[in-house]
């Protein structure tokens, strides 16, 4: 059949409104629509029924404090020049390794990837947690005393290990992203099934009993992190977006209930506590750093979330810091230089070289104390932890895995 040039004229115009109005219902989808969940049952054994998460909107989320542009360090003057802050990086274990962890007894805990043991290192002395071999970990989590954990395999399974006792215990394999309370008797997990209706925020015992349901996930597992406030009530933190360059943070309470919202300046929020668990570390990027993450600061929990929210204007995420034990400094390993985009996808940085800052948390003053060197490579640190006396920086050094330290004074 032949069309005339008109129609065909008016046909392309009405397809081209169509794919407009298509792409926008998308972005609405993905960006901006509201978690609205449905009615749902309880699995069996539920022992709290509560309703959905938080809606957008319901509370004061406090204010935002931009302390000014972001100080990465790239930009600043001949910052290898300064020799003053050179320091010497010392390999500690050789081996590459995963879960480095600094316990509450003083010791760093970790695990082997090459003889799939457990260790501790305590002042210069290496010794095995367990005989017990333990292969192909995927995720390690820790309980505060180190002396417990839970291990997740690739196929799915769990378990619970007590290395003070040698007891394992196996829990269900649709429990994923375990967080211990600050005892070490408690665990808070997802529970992802494949049936949006039962996928759940649980906390339990430690091994898998006295489970309670806390709120319904359905669809937005990717936007729940489940991250036990050393304060003990919140649990979890759901994220959503309020448009391309906010979103919303919702703490999750294990009573349940509604918590006062934090509102970010930007998206990719990801958190770590403060050690009393008042306040939290975050990240998130936006256009105006080029989509870099940039770190924050906010006070969480009860009604003063987000009544301290101050950017720190560094270019670096949540998860390459550590708090000193009275939550007064912050340690922070910094890119000198990191990709537009790299907010996004993380991966980017993994070839950049870092330098160390120490952050006041109550003044918010910045001093680079470290630009760490070992005339081999870029060091790029990960999963830091500081010494009993905090005269010490530990981590775990990207390319090799190996676990490094800076000494500090």
């Amino acid at each position: 059949m032949n069309l005339s040039p008109r129609l065909k004229k008016i046909l392309v115009i009405i397809g081209f409104v169509a794919l407009v109005f298509i792409l926008a219902w998308l972005i609405y989808i993905f960006f901006f629509k509201s978690y609205e969940p449905g009615v749902t049952q309880p699995l069996p054994g539920d022992t709290l029924q509560l309703e959905g998460l938080p809606q957008i909107g319901e509370g004061d989320s406090g204010r935002i404090v931009d302390t000014g542009e972001v100080d990465q360090v790239a930009q600043l003057p001949d910052v290898r020049s300064q020799v003053d802050y050179v320091k010497e990086v010392k390999t500690l274990v050789e081996e590459p390794v995963k879960g480095l962890f600094a316990s509450s007894q003083g010791s760093l805990v970790y695990y082997n990837t090459e003889d799939s043991k457990f260790y501790k290192y305590t002042t210069g002395e290496i010794q095995p947690l367990s005989d017990k071999s333990f292969y192909n970990v995927d995720e390690i989590t820790w309980s505060g005393s180190g002396s417990r954990a839970i291990l997740e395999y690739p196929d799915g399974h769990n378990i619970f290990y007590d290395f003070a006792r040698g007891k394992q215990i196996s829990l269900p394999k649709e429990m994923e992203d375990f967080s211990f309370d600050n005892r070490g008797e408690k665990i808070a997990a997802k529970i992802i099934t494949g049936y949006e209706e039962s996928n759940w925020i649980v906390t339990a015992n430690y091994d898998g009993s006295g489970m309670s349901f806390i709120e319904h996930l359905g669809d937005k597992s990717f936007d729940v992190d489940i991250n036990w406030s050393p304060a003990g009530e919140i649990v979890a933190t759901y994220r959503e977006g309020i448009d391309f360059e906010r979103q919303e943070v919702y703490p999750i309470g294990q009573s349940g209930g509604n918590i006062k919202s934090l509102v970010t300046a930007g998206r990719g929020f990801a958190s770590q506590w403060s050690p009393q668990g008042d306040f939290i570390l975050y990240n998130v990027y936006n256009s105006s750093s080029g989509y870099r993450p940039t770190l924050w600061l906010s006070d969480m929990g009860g009604d003063w979330t987000g009544s301290y929210n101050v950017s720190l204007g560094l270019n670096t995420w949540s998860d390459k810091c550590v708090f000193t034990a009275d939550s007064r400094y912050v340690y922070c390993a910094v890119p000198e230089e990191l990709p537009e985009l790299s907010g996004i996808f993380k991966e980017l940085g993994d070839d950049s070289s870092d330098v160390l800052y120490r952050i006041n948390v109550v003044t918010g003053n910045k001093q680079l104390v470290a630009l760490p060197e070992d005339g081999k490579n870029n060091i790029n640190m990960q999963s830091l932890s500081l010494s009993p006396n905090e005269d010490i920086l530990y981590f775990i050094e990207q390319a090799t895995g190996e676990i490094k330290s800076i000494e500090l004074r």
